[in-house]
């Protein structure tokens, strides 16, 4: 984590490498990834999952950073965009694990291509504005 937030590129490449990493690592076997996926939505959202812990600890510093230095919208609480950002993960994973041919679609898709543009869309949609101030 700390190699990732020391390197001189855009927040957004960053945001985009860490889902795509996450997500990479449920494509060799859906079925299984199913029962992982399960296991996961169960102890998600529980506060002493150290792995979760974790996990948004390095998504709220790459989030600060992109804040601190202009990509990000200040106006918005770092962990009210990491939520956003990563339901639009686990909702992405979920119709690939679970429903593919649900999608809009209509098909089965590529996860981590599909993970890579739609968090590039929200996080251009977090991004900061270019507000004249008077």
């Amino acid at each position: 984590g700390q190699v990732l937030l020391a390197e001189a590129r855009p927040v957004r490449d960053k945001l985009i490498e860490v889902y795509a990493f996450a997500a990479s690592a449920y494509t060799e076997d859906r079925e299984l990834s199913r029962y992982v996926f399960n296991e996961w939505m169960q102890r998600a959202f529980a506060p002493t999952e150290e792995v979760g812990c974790r996990w948004e600890k390095l998504l709220l510093k790459i989030i600060e950073q992109g804040q601190g230095n202009g990509e990000l919208r200040s106006d918005v609480a770092a962990d009210r965009m990491e939520s956003v950002v990563s339901s639009v993960y686990m909702s992405t994973l979920y119709f690939w694990l679970c429903c593919p041919l649900g999608m809009p679609e209509g098909s089965d898709f590529a996860l981590v291509d599909e993970v890579k543009a739609r968090i590039g869309l929200v996080i251009d949609g977090l991004g900061a504005r270019n507000e004249v101030k008077s």
